[in-house]
C-alpha cells in the first residue's frame, strides 16, 4: 500500500525537497549508519522543523539505538526498502534520533506516547505536527499488516490521508494528546518527612514479585531496578528492615543466578523478557553495568555472599575487556545482535555445538546446572538454542556423575571451554561514543570497587578516566557536556551528566585527598543549580530553559529513575553527599527543596522511583561521616584512612585531617572540629558521626570499622561524644 502523495503545493513530488538523506555527517555511529538508506533522513534541529513547516508535512520521527534489537528489524524491513521509502518521503519530513545521544528528546516523546497510546520502547515510532506535537505513535512496527498488527505502511497512510484531508482535525487530536500528557506529567509536592519515606517503601515493595523476584509491577518482563535495590539495602543497614531485606536478597540472587547475567563472559543484559530472568533482551548497556556493579559490590560487603563477590568479578572482567577504552573512559554499549545479524546470537547454543565442545560428563554437568537442552524452545523464533541460566545445583549433577568436588571440576571446565569456543565467534558490535552520564556512573563504581577490594589498578584507571572525562566535557562555569566536544563546539549537557559527573569528583576527592576534584565537584554542583533549577516549580530540570524545536520546548523535571541517573533523586543525593563533605548548609536545602517539589509524584512511581527514595533516606538518616586525624604522610594514618574507604556503609564520606600539614582554611568544618580536638601526641585517630552524634576517638582499625558499619544504627553498642 502506498502513502497518499503530499499536498500539490511541492509539485516535484517533495523527495526533492528533502534534500536527500542527512546522516553522514552525523557524530553518532548509529545515525551514520543509517546513512546509506532510500529514506531521506534528517537530523534533529531547526532546518527539519522549519522544512516540514514550509513543506506543510506532518514529521515521522524515529527514536532508536545502536544497541537495539527491532530498531535494526525495522530498518531491514521497513526502512531499506526503496519502495517504503519513496513513499516516506513523499508524505512527510523524516527525523531520525540516537536515544543515548539526545536522552532528553528520547525522554520527553518516551513520556507522550506512553501517556498517550499506553506503550512505550525502542524503536519508538512518532508522527508529529510540524510544530513537533504528537499525532500518533507507537513502537515497532512491521512493514505491511501482520499477525493482526497494523503495519507501518498501513499506519502512515492513514495519518497522510488525514493530514492531507482533513489537517484541523489532526492538529484538533494533537492538541488533546497535549493536553493529556501535560495532565500525566503534573507533579506535585509533598512534605519531606519519614511519612513520605514509609509511602515510597511501601510502593517499591508494592511491585515485589514474591514468586520470582524483582520489581515487574504489571509487566511480564523483568527489568533491574538497582537504586530501589540500593534504597532497600540502606533500609536493612540502618533500620533493620526485615521486608525489605528479603526483597533485596531474593531480587539479587534470581539477577546473578539467571539469564540477565552472562555466565560466561560476565556482565549483565539490559532486562528479561519474563518475570522468571529466563529470556533476556540481549544488549549490554555501560549503564546497566555501572549501576549493578555499584549494587553488587556493597551487597558483598553487607553480606559476605560468594555468589556477590563473583558477580563483581566477573563484571569488572566484563567491563575492562569489552568497554573500557584504553585511553580512559568507558564505550556505551554492545549491540544484541551478533554479526550474523540474529539477535543473541554471540550468547546462544545450539545442542550439537555443546556435545562438539564438551565431554560427555561436563556436558551432562553442564545440563543440570544450567538447564541446557537439545530443544529448549526458549527464545523467540530460535527454540533449538540455548541460553545459559543457573536452573539447578550442583547436586543432582553430583548423584550422577560422582563427589560434588569433582562435579564443580567438570562445570569450571565446561565454563572455560565454553567461554573459549565463544571468544572465536565474531562479538557484537561496540558502540564506541562515550558519553559524559554513563561514563562517570562507571567512573564511580570503578573506583569504588578500587578501594573496597584495595586494587591499585582499579582506582588508577579510574581517576585516569575521570581526568579524560573533565578534559573533554567539563566546563568552569559552564557545566558538563553530554559527550566530548571532539573538534566540534562544546555544547551544555543535561542534568545527569553535571550530577554524576559531580558524585565521581567527590569520591575522588575522598579517594585522592586532591582539592581539584572538590572544586570541580563543587562548580558543577553550583553551575547545575544556576542552569537547571526551576525556580517557579521548584525542582531540577533535565536541560537548561534554552529554546528547543517540539517538546524540547517544554520542561521536563525528571524524577523516574532511568537506565543511569534519575534526575532530581540523583541531583539531591550528591547535593547531601556535598553537603556532607564540605559542612555546606546550602546544598542540603537545595536537595530539601527539590525532594519537596517532587515528593507528589514518588509514590506513584514504585520501584521507578529508588532514586529518590535513596535521596530522601540519606536526608532523613544523613551519610555516616568519617573523620581520620593524623599526620598525612605516616603510614599508621594512611592505614587507617584506607581502611575507612573500604569499610562498608551506604553514603558514607570519608575525609582526612592532616594533622602535620600547614593550617587550612577551607577544610570542611567537622574536620576542623576534629583537628583541634585530637591532641598533636595522640596518634591517627578516626571519629565516625551519624547526623549531630560521633563515636568516641576511635585508634585501632577493626574498632574503627565496625563502628563505621554500625554507628548510629540499632546494631551500634559503643560510646558517644
Amino acid at each position: 500500500m502506498a502513502l497518499a502523495p503530499a499536498a500539490a503545493a511541492d509539485p516535484r513530488g517533495a523527495t526533492a525537497g528533502l534534500a536527500g538523506n542527512r546522516l553522514a555527517g552525523e557524530t553518532s555511529a548509529y545515525l551514520r549508519g543509517a546513512a546509506r538508506q532510500p529514506v531521506a533522513w534528517q537530523p534533529w534541529g531547526d532546518e527539519a522543523f522549519a522544512l516540514a513547516r514550509r513543506l506543510g508535512r506532518p514529521i515521522l520521527l524515529d527514536i532508536g539505538a545502536a544497541w537495539c534489537t527491532w530498531c535494526h528489524v525495522m530498518d531491514a524491513e521497513s526502512y531499506e526498502d526503496p519502495a517504503i521509502a519513496e513513499s516516506i518521503n513523499r508524505a512527510f519530513v523524516p527525523v531520525k534520533v540516537d536515544r543515548d545521544a539526545r536522552p532528553d528528546i528520547d525522554r520527553r516523546y518516551q513520556a507522550a506516547v506512553s501517556a498517550a497510546f499506553g506503550v512505550s520502547g525502542w524503536p519508538l515510532t512518532v508522527v508529529l505536527t510540524p510544530a513537533g506535537e504528537v499525532i500518533f505513535g507507537g513502537t515497532y512496527f512491521p512493514p505491511t499488516d501482520r499477525d493482526g498488527r497494523a503495519g507501518l505502511t498501513t499506519v502512515l497512510c492513514v495519518v497522510a490521508e488525514s493530514w492531507r484531508d482533513d489537517p484541523d482535525t489532526v492538529l484538533g487530536r494533537a492538541a488533546a494528546i497535549a493536553a493529556q500528557v501535560a495532565r500525566a506529567e503534573a507533579v506535585g509536592g509533598a512534605a519531606v518527612a519519614p511519612a513520605l519515606r514509609a509511602r515510597v517503601r511501601a510502593a517499591i515493595l508494592a511491585d515485589y514479585d514474591f514468586a520470582h523476584g524483582g520489581f515487574p509491577a504489571r509487566t511480564s518482563a523483568q527489568f533491574p531496578r538497582p537504586v530501589a535495590l540500593r534504597f532497600l539495602l540502606r533500609s536493612v543497614v540502618e533500620r533493620g528492615d526485615a521486608e525489605a531485606r528479603e526483597a533485596l536478597v531474593h531480587t539479587l540472587d534470581a539477577m546473578a543466578l539467571g539469564a540477565l547475567r552472562d555466565h560466561l563472559g560476565g556482565g549483565f543484559h539490559r532486562y528479561t523478557v519474563d518475570r522468571a530472568w529466563r529470556v533476556p533482551h540481549f544488549e549490554m548497556l555501560a549503564a546497566t553495568n555501572a549501576e549493578l556493579l555499584r549494587l553488587y559490590l556493597q551487597a558483598w560487603q553487607a553480606t559476605g555472599a560468594p555468589l556477590y563477590r563473583e558477580v563483581v568479578e566477573e563484571t569488572l572482567r566484563f567491563v575492562r575487556e569489552r568497554l573500557a577504552d584504553p585511553g580512559g573512559g568507558f564505550w556505551s554499549s554492545l549491540d544484541a545482535d551478533g554479526a550474523d545479524g540474529v539477535e543473541g546470537s554471540p550468547y546462544t547454543w545450539r545442542w550439537a555445538e555443546l556435545a562438539r565442545v564438551l565431554t560427555p560428563a561436563e556436558l551432562e554437568v553442564a545440563r543440570a546446572v544450567w538447564g541446557l537442552a537439545e530443544w529448549p524452545d526458549r527464545l523467540p523464533d530460535q527454540p533449538d538454542r540455548n541460553v545459559l541460566a543457573v536452573v539447578g545445583s550442583l547436586a543432582p549433577a553430583a548423584r550422577a556423575v560422582g563427589p560434588e568436588a569433582e562435579t564443580r571440576t567438570l562445570l569450571d571446565a565446561a565454563r572455560a571451554k565454553l567461554r573459549a569456543a565463544r571468544a572465536r565467534r565474531p562479538p557484537p558490535a561496540t558502540d564506541r561514543a562515550r558519553y559524559a552520564d554513563a561514563s562517570a556512573a562507571m567512573i564511580t563504581a570503578w573506583l569504588e570497587a578500587g578501594l573496597v577490594l584495595d586494587r591499585a589498578a582499579l582506582r588508577a584507571f579510574a581517576l585516569r578516566s575521570l581526568d579524560r572525562l573533565l578534559r573533554e566535557t567539563y566546563r568552569p562555569g559552564r557545566g558538563v557536556s553530554h559527550r566530548p566536544a571532539g573538534a566540534g563546539a562544546w555544547t551544555p549537557g543535561l542534568l545527569d551528566d553535571s550530577v554524576l559527573t559531580a558524585e565521581a569528583c567527590l569520591l575522588a576527592y575522598q579517594a585522592t585527598r586532591e582539592s581539584r576534584y572538590l572544586a570541580i565537584a563543587t562548580d558543577v554542583v553550583d553551575t547545575a543549580h544556576r542552569l537547571f533549577w526551576d525556580a517557579a516549580r521548584g525542582g531540577f530540570r533535565d536541560r537548561a530553559p534554552v529554546e528547543g524545536q517540539g517538546l524540547l520546548a517544554r520542561p521536563a523535571r525528571p524524577v523516574q529513575d532511568a537506565a543511569v541517573g534519575g534526575g532530581n533523586g540523583a541531583a539531591a543525593q550528591v547535593l547531601l553527599t556535598l553537603a556532607a563533605v564540605t559542612s555546606e548548609g546550602r546544598y542540603r536545602e537545595w536537595a530539601r527543596e527539590a525532594l519537596a517539589a517532587l515528593g507528589g509524584a514518588v509514590p506513584t512511581l514504585g520501584s521507578l522511583g529508588g532514586g529518590y527514595a535513596l535521596a530522601l533516606d540519606l536526608y532523613l538518616d544523613p551519610p555516616a561521616q568519617v573523620v581520620v586525624v593524623g599526620r598525612g604522610r605516616e603510614s599508621r594514618t594512611l592505614d587507617l584512612w584506607r581502611r575507612a574507604l573500604a569499610a562498608f556503609r551506604p553514603g558514607k564520606v570519608v575525609l582526612l585531617a592532616d594533622a602535620g600539614g600547614p593550617p587550612a582554611t577551607d577544610l570542611p568544618g567537622l574536620v576542623r572540629e576534629k583537628l583541634m580536638l585530637a591532641g598533636p601526641e595522640a596518634g591517627p585517630t578516626a571519629y565516625v558521626c551519624a547526623g549531630v552524634v560521633c563515636s568516641l576517638p576511635l585508634r585501632e582499625p577493626g574498632a574503627m570499622v565496625d563502628a563505621i558499619r554500625t554507628f548510629g544504627t540499632r546494631e551500634w553498642t559503643g560510646g558517644t561524644r
